[in-house]
């Protein structure tokens, strides 16, 4: 056994330290896996839940879908009824004394989209201001003299 141990330091003092750094690196990459597998996957398994003497036993047939979460359509995008229908009262009832039936989408009426508007765009930040001084007036040159 001290052979072995004594080869083995042997070996380890005559690998580059390039090696030794990348062996230290697979060790600590594979501490983290053993932590990982051992402590936090355990944590993430759905827990079986023991009924209490009271209670009646249910089958258990795996872990169940998540429902799907139901959302009321977005108003700009919701059906609308053609203009025909929608002008015109329904018979039967008024739309306040009919109840929606379960499972049936809820019509709503749409909200105008709004329009874009050009607007002038904003003076660019980068650009350096230059204050002009006020033009002033002409000053008149002498004319020359007429020759006799």
């Amino acid at each position: 056994m001290k052979a072995l141990l004594a080869r083995l330091a042997t070996a380890w003092r005559n690998l580059p330290q390039s090696t030794k750094l990348l062996l230290a690196g697979l060790l600590l990459v594979s501490a983290v896996a053993l932590w990982y597998v051992g402590f936090y996957l355990p944590a993430q398994a759905p827990m079986e839940v023991q009924p209490t003497p009271g209670q009646p036993q249910v089958p258990s047939q795996g872990a169940e879908a998540p429902k799907a979460i139901e959302a009321p359509p977005i108003p700009p995008l919701a059906e609308t009824a053609p203009q025909d229908q929608a002008a015109k009262p329904s018979p039967e009832a008024s739309p306040s004394q009919k109840a929606p039936k379960a499972g049936e989408p809820v019509l709503t009426t749409a909200l105008p989209i709004p329009k874009t508007q050009q607007e002038a765009p904003l003076p660019n930040p980068f650009v350096p201001l230059v204050v002009e001084a006020p033009p002033s007036p002409p000053v008149p040159s002498p004319a020359p003299a007429p020759r006799p």
